[in-house]
């Protein structure tokens, strides 16, 4: 019999066959477990994310109200040292912390260049098998976008109507959500919004006045009130309600946040302008009024320069009263410190002018009789004076601008809320028996007000108390205004070294 020396085509077919057989199970019984390892890797990472995003939230913020959540993105865990990976690294990802109750839910969305977690809708944190896709998602920040809404199970989820992230997205620190009870979003980076929560949360330097306007105001020595507006240091008056006067607002008004300027624009007369026509070129003889109606005034008119004049010096004050751009000449009235014509102060940057609107500042002003003798005149007194009809000579009882002065009830609720500042007469506050409401408020004395008497020509200024003064005496002039209604506050916390920082 001859001996064989090798296998038959058949018997080699059928070897391979077997082994075929066998990769394919083997195939099947890894893919499984390798999609699980891939699975298993990302979770993992996504929890790691949360945690890293706990850490940041505690040292920026500390706590939410009731539904109220803040969406956290990885490029910021990133750029802060909270996170190792980030976009550069192929990693994407957000972070929503939602207060339920008194309960911390967690969630996220993350994804890299094998897959994605929460590419559709976010995972919980305690979820320890979420979905896991092959595909990346290119919304994987979702909870980051403009638009969001709430799922109709009120679990603090957030998703995108629009299907896109918004431009800048991944910068973004933090972004606070929470919602009306009709579910509807309330954006808690409007500026409004975001002072009130810091009320809510405990600020105890925020306080409401108690007026018929119930506005929030800043009170004490030293509040965290810093916003950096105009390339410079401003501060936050409060959360003024019952706005009018703006060109989107109501014949309610709307809420919108009042600022002054930290430190002034000059030391200047209220008004120079001679009620007269026989005025000779540099100066009024001793008996013409110069007046005190705003609107016209000196000062008015410098505010309307001062928030027209653009990204250029307005003007060298010295040259302002030298008659320059039609004004009358008055500079041998103005403060010796900004006569030299080297020294300038910029109006309002062109891109600054777009955080402002129009408002009305109400004229109405104090009078002699028994009740509302300025000399008597509490801050709830001077709030309600200032927008009552009385008015000198027929002046206007309110006037819609941009840029204004302060109230002396803007004066007198900076201070502490207590029973003596609250009841005293602001005249009073120069006495040592009233040293406690001097010593602890932050608004600057040595200003004009926007405040005139009902009937006499004075007007009232600030000197350590609010007195009337002739409005052709020298003191400074602190710009204020309103921001619009949709400004942000998107970082910052509130000091002279790292004030408020605004969007739009």
């Amino acid at each position: 019999m001859k001996k064989r020396n090798g296998f038959t085509l058949v018997e080699l077919l059928a070897v391979i066959t077997i082994l075929a057989v066998i990769i394919l199970i083997a195939v099947i019984a890894v893919l499984p477990t390798n999609q699980k390892a891939k699975n298993n890797a990302l979770t993992d990472e996504g929890k790691s994310l949360v945690k890293s995003a706990e850490v940041a939230y505690a040292a920026n913020q500390g706590n939410m109200l009731d539904n109220e959540s803040v969406c956290i993105s990885m490029e910021y865990l990133k750029q802060n040292g909270y996170y190792e990976k980030g976009i550069s690294d192929g990693y994407e990802g957000s972070v929503l912390l939602t207060n339920q109750n008194g309960k911390l839910i967690k969630k996220y969305a993350i994804s890299n260049k094998e897959g994605s977690i929460g590419s559709s809708s976010m995972v919980d944190y305690s979820d320890t098998n979420p979905t896991f896709s092959f595909s990346k998602s290119e919304n994987i920040s979702n909870c980051l976008c403009n638009q969001v809404s709430k799922t109709d199970d009120l679990n603090g989820e957030v998703k995108s109507t629009n299907g896109s992230i918004a431009s800048g997205v991944n910068q973004v620190a933090f972004y606070n959500i929470a919602y009306n009870s009709d579910g509807s979003i309330i954006d808690n980076t409007i500026a409004s919004n975001y002072i009130t929560n810091l009320n809510k949360k405990g600020d105890t330097s925020l306080i409401y006045d108690g007026t018929s306007d119930n506005n929030l105001r800043y009170i004490g020595a030293t509040p965290n009130n810093y916003v950096s507006f105009n390339n410079e240091l401003w501060r936050i008056i409060g959360v003024m309600n019952n706005v009018k006067g703006s060109s989107t607002s109501s014949s309610a008004g709307e809420t919108r946040v009042k600022l002054i300027k930290d430190v002034p624009i000059g030391d200047m007369v209220w008004n120079h302008e001679c009620t007269k026509t026989t005025c000779s070129q540099c100066a009024c003889v001793e008996n013409e009024k110069y007046g005190n109606n705003w609107v016209g005034s000196t000062t008015q008119r410098l505010m309307d320069l001062y928030y027209e004049s653009g990204t250029a010096d307005f003007m060298a004050f010295g040259d302002l009263y030298k008659g320059e751009n039609s004004w009358t000449p008055r500079w041998n009235y103005f403060s010796f410190e900004y006569q030299e014509h080297s020294k300038k102060v910029h109006g309002l940057f062109s891109q600054y002018r777009n955080y402002i609107d129009k408002a009305t500042y109400y004229l109405g002003g104090y009078t002699s009789s028994s009740s509302t003798d300025y000399k008597t005149m509490s801050r709830s007194n001077w709030y309600q004076s200032e927008r009552s009809g009385n008015t000198y000579n027929g002046n206007p009882t309110s006037w819609t601008g941009y840029v204004g002065l302060i109230y002396p009830s803007d004066y007198g609720y900076s201070a502490i809320n207590s029973s003596a500042c609250s009841t005293s007469s602001l005249y009073e506050w120069n006495d040592s028996a009233y040293s406690s409401c001097l010593n602890n408020k932050w608004i600057k004395y040595n200003q004009w007000t926007m405040t005139p008497s009902s009937n006499d020509d004075g007007v009232i200024a600030i000197f350590y108390n609010v007195d009337s003064y002739d409005s052709v005496y020298n003191y400074n002039i602190y710009p204020v205004l309103y921001l619009k209604s949709n400004v942000k506050i998107i970082s910052g916390q509130g000091t002279s070294s790292q004030p408020y920082q605004l969007s739009i």
